[in-house]
């Protein structure tokens, strides 16, 4: 495997950065804009390098600056990184920045944003529909969900965005299944990106059967 270009981005930790560090142990959306792949498995463009094996590709997905408060301002900022596992079998994408709509990180960072498509396409990766997995923050502040694009049609499955399928079937989320109280608009927008989808069908993890939409 041909060695990673570029260099890592720093880690920092202080008290004073609780809010950012708890932001980057969650995955990241583009709110109410164009559908943001959170990882993708899909089939590569290019194969993994005629080895049959696998190869890591470093993909540049922007650039953050650095407040002046922060411990490493002096290095104005950094640049934001992201990894395309090229496997035989397909690609798995392995984070996918900053990206936005995070009023909170836009304003602390003031965030230049690479689109994942054109850092795909900056390595000679193409971006594939079939698999995606998407933010759906509420129940817990990181949740993800499923969409699978099938012979039978388009699949979600939500996961805990909701509890009972009745949400779906109501597009209401209930909020005894939220993080906390804080969390039930955040939550119905994750609702309502899921249906937005216009899936066939909608499983969940704790409601036994499916809903058709």
């Amino acid at each position: 495997m041909p060695p990673l270009r570029g260099t890592a981005s720093p880690a920092f930790g202080d008290d004073r950065f609780a809010r950012a560090l708890l932001w980057t142990s969650q995955p990241f959306c583009e709110e109410r804009g164009s559908v943001i792949i959170n990882a993708l498995v899909g089939v590569a463009s290019a194969d993994s390098g005629g080895s049959g094996r696998a190869r890591v590709e470093r993909l540049g997905l922007g650039y953050v600056t650095f407040p002046d408060w922060h411990p490493r301002a002096a290095e104005t900022g950094c640049p934001v990184f992201g990894f395309a596992v090229v496997h035989p079998d397909g690609v798995i994408l392995f984070d996918t920045g900053v990206g936005r709509g995070n009023s909170f990180i836009d304003d602390l960072y003031a965030p230049t944003v690479v689109p994942v498509v054109e850092a795909l396409a900056a390595v000679g990766l193409d971006e594939r529909e079939g698999v995606r997995i998407i933010p759906t923050p509420g129940h817990t502040p990181g949740h993800q969900s499923l969409i699978v694009d099938t012979g039978a049609g388009r699949i979600v499955i939500a996961g805990q965005c909701v509890y009972k399928l009745e949400e779906a079937r109501h597009r209401h989320v209930a909020l005894d299944n939220m993080h906390d109280s804080t969390y039930e608009a955040i939550g119905q927008d994750s609702l309502d990106r899921l249906l937005s989808f216009r899936p066939c069908t909608l499983v969940a993890s704790h409601d036994p059967t499916s809903c058709a939409i």
